[in-house]
């Protein structure tokens, strides 16, 4: 809005008074019509009217149509607005775009640039919009299909003279690819004697092809039977077709790309794209419905997939899952990562894409690695370090029960090492470990501490008796006569077994275990009569 006369009348004179100002007269729907006579304007203050009807969109930048129309809607409530906006002729022209709406003529538009030199000595020439190609036309054939007449509507439109239709069988104005549709389309008219309507690209003036709906109607004319073909311009719906495809060809080549699976199913669960690594992954058999791939998904994560899809279906989010997949044929199990993610927004979902990733042997590489960076790899127990940290870990746990260790250390081990070598010896290691882990409950852990000493932690446990029940089967474990190697190996062990005291850390807990286990060494040294230690033990 901007300030002026309040009187309409007199408004629209002082707008149209300004230098390079142009006025256009606006029907009821929004459409030009001729400026009334009775204003008294001069013609070179008139934007010149087009043949065609026209709005004042079609003379500012298509970028800001929805501007303008919020402007002309704003006139019809309040009798007046205002807004900037720019030529399509002159696109670096600014000017000013008024509505003023009189009680007598109705509604009208007044262009004027913000300087008066922007338009030049054209004045409303160059407001005036260029020449609209028509949207539709009329053409009339004879049975053969040979043009005998075109509207100018339909001239303007092809952009040719009227002597290159005239004449001509309507088939040789077509693209190649498309006559084989239209002959077959005006066949069937003529057998059926029913209005057909067939899009095909038509050749314009310039060479180039337009895309063109042909609504053929039956009709009996002064020679007999002849074809009104209303031509309609549908190029802007045929290119958004054709963007569409186009997206769609390179979605299916980077699909196809891809080294994941890729499944897209609609909001029923009708399959309509799997690229072949998804058939692949899934194994040999159709995959027409997302359950034909849900149902290879095995376990609780095959479940939880399953929910996903229905609430990404539902307006949910995106979501992950890793899960064991069932190849069909083969019966191989795959771990797959699974994403969901939703076609639509929010709760608008029009369906849903699975992508699978085939993390099989990733896995296996990380638990191996896991493995190593865990387990001692000659006996597979855990390693020091990792049986030391689920020590700390079983401390921290809250409540009234207790943990406790065992320190295990093999009797006469450097005898084995020294008299039968590293290999018997190392083997020996191994049945220690099976044998440990054997003996110990579920939950309890295992670890190699180095050389032949080994740690049991045995948690949650009310106190030492527990402990001791656990260490009997660990002695009696490791009490046996061996075949290693072609060689008799009796193996003994001294297991060291303490509970855990309030302020204790877990390094002061196996310190009391250690000189526990050394302190049952000792006693057995002086009841067998011999030292047993492998610091004063001399092959026999």
């Amino acid at each position: 809005m901007t300030d002026g006369p309040a009187d309409p009348e007199t408004l629209l004179r002082a707008l149209v008074r300004r230098p390079g100002a142009a006025v256009a007269a606006i029907g009821g729907d929004g459409f030009r019509v001729p400026v009334p006579p009775a204003l008294g304007l001069s013609a070179d203050s008139v934007i010149p009217l087009p043949e065609d009807r026209a709005t004042m969109l079609d003379l500012v930048l298509p970028s800001e149509a929805l501007v303008v129309v919020g402007a002309w809607e704003l006139a019809r409530q309040e009798g007046r607005s205002s807004v900037d906006v720019h030529l399509r002729g002159v696109p670096s022209a600014a000017l000013v775009l008024d509505f003023v709406v009189t009680p007598e003529h109705g509604m009208f538009a007044v262009l004027a640039p913000t300087r008066a030199d922007v338009l030049g000595t054209d004045g409303p020439e160059a407001v005036a919009a260029p020449a609209l190609r028509p949207r539709t036309g009329m053409v009339r054939k004879a049975y053969n299909a040979v043009i005998t007449d075109a509207d100018e509507r339909a001239l303007r439109l092809l952009g040719l003279p009227r002597e290159r239709l005239v004449g001509v069988r309507s088939s040789e104005l077509m693209h190649p690819e498309d006559v084989d549709r239209a002959v077959a389309a005006w066949m069937q008219m003529l057998s059926t004697q029913a209005n057909g309507r067939i899009r095909v690209r038509h050749v314009t003036g310039d060479g180039s092809w337009l895309w063109v709906e042909l609504e053929n109607t039956l009709v009996t004319g002064p020679d007999g039977l002849e074809v009104h073909t209303h031509v309609t311009d549908v190029s802007d719906e045929m290119s958004a077709h054709e963007h569409v495809a186009r997206q769609g060809q390179l979605f299916r080549r980077l699909a196809e790309a891809l080294p994941l699976g890729i499944v897209r199913a609609d909001a029923d669960g009708t399959v309509d794209f799997t690229n072949a690594r998804a058939r692949e992954l899934v194994g040999p058999g159709p995959v027409d419905r997302l359950g034909d791939v849900l149902g290879t998904l095995e376990g609780e994560g095959g479940t939880e997939v399953r929910r996903l899809v229905t609430r990404v279906l539902g307006g949910g989010e995106d979501g992950e899952r890793e899960v064991l997949l069932r190849q069909r044929g083969t019966g191989a199990l795959l771990r797959c990562r699974v994403v969901t993610v939703s076609l639509g927004h929010g709760d608008e979902a029009t369906g849903v894409v699975l992508c699978l990733e085939d993390v099989t042997e990733r896995s296996q590489m990380a638990a191996e690695l896991e493995r190593r960076a865990t387990n001692d790899a000659l006996t597979g127990c855990l390693n020091r370090a990792e049986v030391m940290r689920g020590l700390e870990g079983s401390l921290l746990v809250p409540g009234g029960r207790t943990t406790g260790v065992v320190f295990v250390d093999l009797d006469r081990f450097k005898l084995v090492n020294d008299t039968l070598g590293h290999a018997v010896g190392d083997a020996l290691l191994v049945e220690v470990g099976q044998r440990l882990r054997a003996a110990v409950r579920p939950g309890d852990l295992v670890g190699r501490l180095g050389g032949d000493e080994f740690l049991v932690v045995v948690r949650d446990v009310p106190g030492q008796e527990q402990v001791d029940a656990v260490t009997a089967r660990v002695s009696a474990a490791l009490t046996a006569t061996l075949q290693l190697a072609g060689h008799e190996v009796d193996l003994r062990a001294s297991c060291g077994a303490v509970c855990w005291r309030p302020g204790e850390d877990a390094a002061a807990l196996v310190a009391r275990a250690d000189t526990a286990m050394y302190a049952i060494k000792r006693r057995r040294s002086c009841d067998d009569g011999a030292d047993v230690t492998e610091d004063v033990l001399d092959p026999v």
